[in-house]
Order: C-alpha cells, then structure tokens, then sequence
C-alpha cells in the first residue's frame, strides 16, 4: 500500500470542509503539538482533522431529559415512593420531618449489637479521658445519653484527683 493510500485511510469518515481546514492548519503550524520540521504522520493527520471536525460540528452529547419534560407514569410514581419509603425505613428517618430515629426493635440484631459495641468502647474512652469534648458536646451526651457515656462532674473531679495523686 502507497504513502497516499495510508494518508486517504487517515482521513476516511470526515467531512472534507474538516480536512481542508486540518491541512492549512498544519501547514501555517497553527497546532502546539505539531512540530513542522517533517510531513505529519497519519496519525498526527488524523488527530488534525477530528479536532478541526470537532471545531465545525461539536459531538452530540447524550443528556438526560430536562426535568418536567417526561411526565412519569403511575407505575413510575409508585416505584419511587416505594424507594423513598424503603429508604426511609431502613436508615429510620420520619417521612414528614426528615428526623432521624434510632428505633431498636427494628433494628437487625447484628447492628444493634455493633452498636452498643461501639457505644461502650467510647464510653470507655470518654470515662477514662482519651477523649476531651466542649461543654456543648457534653450537654448533648449527657441529654440523649445519660449516665451511659458521660460520666458525672463528680466522677470527673474524683477520677483526676486519684490521676494527679498517682502522677505525684
């Protein structure tokens, strides 16, 4: 096969205002890649004539509908609120406020033991003073979770007097 066959193979399935355009621009050495000092390669060629295609007649670009262009269905409709609803009761958030509901009877028993699990190992670090929290966060602790977590001002000031003893 000729240099001008491979050439042709370069440039088959584009438009020729595309290919006319990609020429002079290599020739005036308007592309940055392109070096000039030798003949493009067919690739270099053909790299030229899809941007300059590109340039003429952009690539249609799939999109989805714009909203409120496709009226669902019923069908659709009730798929949906089937998810939102499954969603919902999975992660237990009430429909109407958006509030998250921790309800342990309907929580699996495999998570309901992983999360007392992880409730008393922080327990254990905030009791034994790994973890130092603001006022505010110990309001929120001790409010939604009693005596379980957050140990009593009383405990806290006895439990650093027997640390500062055993330090001395």
């Amino acid at each position: 096969m000729g240099g001008a066959a491979t050439y042709l193979m370069a440039v088959e399935g584009y438009s020729l205002p595309a290919i006319q355009k990609a020429v002079t621009r290599l020739i005036r050495g308007e592309f940055d890649w392109f070096g000039g000092r030798f003949l493009p390669t067919t690739a270099e060629l053909s790299r030229a004539c899809r941007y300059c295609e590109d340039l003429i007649a952009p690539p249609k670009r799939m999109a989805l509908p714009a909203p409120g262009d496709v009226e669902p269905t019923e069908e659709e409709w009730a798929r949906r609120k089937a998810q939102a609803d499954a969603a919902r009761e999975r992660f237990g958030i009430k429909p109407s406020t958006g509030e998250t509901v921790a309800d342990r009877e309907t929580m699996p028993e495999a998570l309901r033991a992983q999360r007392d699990k992880d409730l008393e190992r922080i327990a254990a670090k905030l009791k034994g003073g790994s973890y130092r929290l603001s006022d505010e966060a110990m309001a929120i602790f001790r409010d939604g979770l009693s005596d379980r977590v957050v140990p009593s001002p009383d405990e806290q000031y006895d439990d650093w007097q027997s640390r500062k003893g055993e330090a001395a």
